[in-house]
C-alpha cells in the first residue's frame, strides 16, 4: 500500500537507483473501531496460503476489529478522489474487492477511459444497466411526444423493462455477446419476441455508444423467424364479406381494400388531408395504440390519387373542417376523449370479425384482408413492385418482394407454362416401367 509520492519524490528515489511504482492508488478505511474507539489506523494482515488466502484490514491499535467499509484514495487531475464501490455499484466491503476495484482504475487511467461519476452507488451510477435502461425509456417517450416514433413502438419498447432484469446489476462496459446469448437462451418466449427484444437491446447500446458513455456496443445474437405464408383474400371473398357488414360502416372498409392503408392511417384522415386542385390526398398520420399521432408510421408523407368511387362518394359528403375526420362513425355518440367521432382501430376489428362469422369465413386479421390483399391482388395483377411499394407507402421493394412475390404461385404457374416442354418419351417410358417393378 503506502502513501502516494508526488512526480518529484519518485524522480528523486529512481535516481538513488529505488525502483518506485508510478500506479496511484492506495486501500484504506475510515471506520471507527468499535472496540478502541479509533479511526482510520488499519494494517493489512493475511491469512491462510495460495487460494484459501484470505487478506483483512485490521485495527492497528487493538487487533481486534476488521475493517467492512473499505475506499480506495488516489490523486488525478490534481484532485484527491475517493471511491468506496466498484462499478457495478456495490459497496466495497473486502480487501479483494477494492484491490479488484483498484487495479481497474489503475487501467482505466492508463487508457484515459476513467470516469469518477462510473465508480459511485447503485442509485447514482449511470453506466449500470437498469439505470441506463430508465433513462433510454424516458428517451423513448420524448421521441413519442416530438413524433419521432409512435405510440405503438414506445409500448413494444416498454417490454424490454419487464425482460432484461438478467442485466440489472450489470454494468454496460462488461455486457458481452456471452452474456446476452446467455439472456436469450434463457427466455421463455416465441422467435419474434425475441428477435424484437434483441433489436430493443441493440437500440439502447447503440443510444449509450451516440453518448461516449461505451466505446462500441457488444455483438447481437442472429436470430430468424420461420417465414410463413402471408394469408389474404381475393376481391370476390372481399366482397362477400363486405355485404355482411352495415351500409353505414362500408366506405371506410372499401377505402382500406381500395387503396391498402393500414388501419390507423385509413382512421386518422381528415378534410384538410383532401387536395381538390390535383385529385389528390395525403396519408399524414395515424392512429397508435387509441392516440392520433402527427406522423405515420414510415414517418412520411404518402399522397394518393383520388379516383373511382372514392372521388364520387367525397363530393356526396358534408366538407367537414380541416382538422376533423373524413370517415367519422355516425354509429358512435361524441365522447369527450373523441368528440369528432374517429373511428377506432378496436371498433374496425370488432366490425370486421362480426361480418366474417356472418360470411361463415375462417378467421383473417383485418391488416391481411386489406393491406396485405391489396399488395398480392396487384401483384397478380402484373404491377411492377416499384409501383406496390409506391402504393402501400414502403420505402423499397424489400418487403414487396418478401410478401407478394415469393407466395405468388399463380405468376409462378404462368411462367412454368411459358417454358414448359413436351415430355421425352424415353424417359416418361423408363419412369413407367420402374414404377411396375416398384414393390410396396
Amino acid at each position: 500500500m503506502g502513501e502516494v509520492l508526488s512526480k518529484n519524490q519518485i524522480r528523486a528515489l529512481e535516481a538513488l537507483g529505488i525502483c518506485v511504482s508510478r500506479q496511484p492508488g492506495r486501500i484504506i478505511s475510515r471506520q471507527r473501531c468499535p472496540v478502541c474507539g479509533v479511526s482510520g489506523d488499519y494494517t493489512l494482515r493475511t491469512f491462510g496460503e495460495g487460494a484459501d488466502q484470505i487478506r483483512v484490514l485490521f485495527c492497528a491499535n487493538c487487533m481486534q476489529f476488521p475493517a467492512t467499509l473499505l475506499e480506495i484514495r488516489f490523486n488525478w487531475q490534481r484532485k484527491t478522489r475517493r471511491i468506496t464501490h466498484n462499478e457495478q455499484g456495490e459497496r466495497l466491503t473486502t480487501y479483494d474487492m477494492a484491490e479488484a476495484a483498484l487495479g481497474e482504475i489503475r487501467r482505466q487511467i492508463r487508457a484515459k477511459t476513467f470516469n469518477p461519476a462510473y465508480w459511485s452507488a447503485a442509485r447514482h451510477n449511470e453506466l449500470l444497466f437498469m439505470n441506463f435502461r430508465d433513462k433510454f425509456m424516458q428517451l423513448q417517450k420524448q421521441r413519442v411526444a416530438s413524433g419521432e416514433i409512435t405510440q405503438a413502438t414506445y409500448d413494444k419498447r416498454r417490454s424490454l423493462v419487464k425482460h432484461s432484469t438478467f442485466f440489472d446489476h450489470m454494468n454496460l462496459r462488461e455486457i458481452n455477446a456471452g452474456h446476452i446469448k446467455d439472456w436469450v437462451t434463457g427466455l421463455k418466449l416465441a422467435q419474434k419476441t425475441k428477435l424484437d427484444l434483441v433489436g430493443d437491446l441493440g437500440l439502447l447500446f447503440q443510444e449509450a455508444v451516440d453518448r461516449e458513455m461505451i466505446k462500441r456496443a457488444p455483438r447481437l445474437p442472429k436470430l430468424s423467424v420461420p417465414k410463413r405464408a402471408i394469408r389474404w383474400l381475393t376481391a370476390e371473398a372481399q366482397a362477400t364479406i363486405l355485404d355482411k357488414i352495415a351500409p353505414a360502416h362500408r366506405p371506410i372498409f372499401l377505402f382500406m381494400m381500395e387503396y391498402g392503408c393500414r388501419i390507423g392511417e385509413a382512421c386518422a384522415l381528415q378534410w384538410g388531408d383532401i387536395d381538390w386542385l390535383h385529385s389528390e390526398f395525403v396519408f399524414r398520420r395515424c392512429f397508435s395504440r387509441r392516440r392520433l399521432g402527427t406522423t405515420t408510421k414510415q414517418r412520411r408523407d404518402n399522397p394518393q390519387l383520388i379516383t373511382g368511387w372514392f372521388e364520387q362518394w367525397l363530393k356526396e359528403q358534408p366538407r367537414g373542417l380541416p382538422d376533423q375526420p373524413v370517415f367519422k362513425n355516425l354509429k358512435t355518440r361524441p365522447h369527450p376523449k373523441n368528440p369528432d367521432r374517429y373511428y377506432r382501430e378496436d371498433t374496425l376489428n370488432k366490425l370486421w370479425k362480426e361480418a366474417l362469422e356472418a360470411a361463415e369465413f375462417e378467421p383473417i386479421k383485418l391488416y391481411n384482408a386489406v393491406r396485405h390483399s391489396r399488395g398480392n391482388q396487384a401483384r397478380r395483377a402484373g404491377m411492377d413492385p416499384v409501383m406496390i411499394a409506391r402504393l402501400l407507402g414502403h420505402a423499397s421493394t424489400k418487403y414487396v418482394n418478401e410478401y407478394y412475390v415469393d407466395t405468388d404461385t399463380e405468376m409462378l404457374r404462368k411462367e412454368m407454362d411459358k417454358t414448359d416442354r413436351k415430355p421425352d418419351k424415353k424417359k416418361l417410358a423408363t419412369v413407367t416401367n420402374l414404377d411396375k417393378k416398384r414393390v410396396f
